[in-house]
C-alpha cells in the first residue's frame, strides 16, 4: 500500500507560489523582471504535473482537487497583496477559466488511473504537453479578447492583434512547456514516485497504483 509523503509535494507547490510572486516582489524592490529573459523561471512550474499526479495517483479525489487550486488561490492572493491590483490576481474572466483548467488537467491525470503502463512518464508527457498547448491557445486569446474591451487596448481588435498577443506570450509558453515536461517526468518516474509516497508493502509492477489518504 502507498501512503502519500506530503513533504515532496507541498515543497513542489510551495515552489510555484514562490514562482508566481517573485516577481512582485521584485516589482515592489525597484527591480524589473522581464519575461523573455532566461534567467527567471518564469511559468517554469510543477503545478500541471502535480495536477496529473494527483489525478493519477491520489486515492482520495477530494484531496487531488484541493492541493494544486488552493496553491493558485493562495498564489492570487499574494499577488493582490503585493500588487495591490485586485485585477491582475484575478483578471476578469479569465481567473474562472484558469482555475477550470487546472481542474481539467486533474480529471486528465485520471486517464491514467489503474492502468498499467510500461512506461508512465511517457504516458503521462503527452497529457502534459497537450494541456500546456490548449491552455497557451485559449488564454491568449482571452487576454486579446479582454483587451479588445478596453478603451486604451493593450492590442488592436485584429487578426494582427490575436498574432501580437500570441507571439508575445511565447516566453511564457516555452518554460511552461520545458517545466511541465521536466516536472512531469520527474513525478511520474519511479525515483518521483517514491519521493513522493512512501510503500507499506509491495505493489503490482506496471501499473499506477491508487494512494490511500486518511
Amino acid at each position: 500500500m502507498l501512503q502519500p509523503r506530503f513533504q515532496f509535494v507541498l515543497s513542489l507547490l510551495a515552489y510555484t507560489v514562490i514562482v508566481r510572486l517573485l516577481p512582485y516582489v521584485l516589482m515592489n524592490c525597484d527591480v524589473k523582471s522581464d519575461a523573455t529573459v532566461l534567467y527567471y523561471p518564469w511559468n517554469f512550474s510543477p503545478l500541471t504535473a502535480v495536477c496529473l499526479f494527483g489525478g493519477a495517483y491520489l486515492a482520495d479525489r477530494r484531496l487531488a482537487f484541493v492541493l494544486p487550486l488552493a496553491t493558485l488561490f493562495v498564489s492570487d492572493l499574494g499577488i493582490w497583496a503585493l500588487s495591490g491590483r485586485f485585477d491582475w490576481a484575478f483578471p476578469a474572466g479569465r481567473w474562472i477559466f484558469t482555475y477550470f483548467s487546472f481542474a481539467m488537467a486533474i480529471v486528465l491525470g485520471s486517464v491514467l488511473r489503474g492502468r498499467k503502463l510500461r512506461n508512465p512518464p511517457m504516458s503521462a508527457l503527452p497529457l502534459g504537453l497537450g494541456f500546456e498547448a490548449i491552455f497557451f491557445a485559449v488564454s491568449n486569446f482571452l487576454v486579446w479578447f479582454g483587451s479588445s474591451m478596453d478603451p486604451q487596448p493593450m492590442y488592436p481588435s485584429s487578426a494582427a492583434g490575436l498574432m501580437e498577443c500570441y507571439i508575445a506570450g511565447l516566453p511564457f509558453f516555452g518554460k511552461s512547456l520545458l517545466g511541465t515536461a521536466a516536472f512531469t517526468l520527474l513525478l511520474f518516474s519511479p525515483v518521483g514516485v517514491r519521493a513522493a509516497t512512501e510503500e507499506e508493502e509491495d505493489e503490482p509492477t506496471g501499473e499506477l497504483a491508487h494512494v490511500r489518504v486518511k
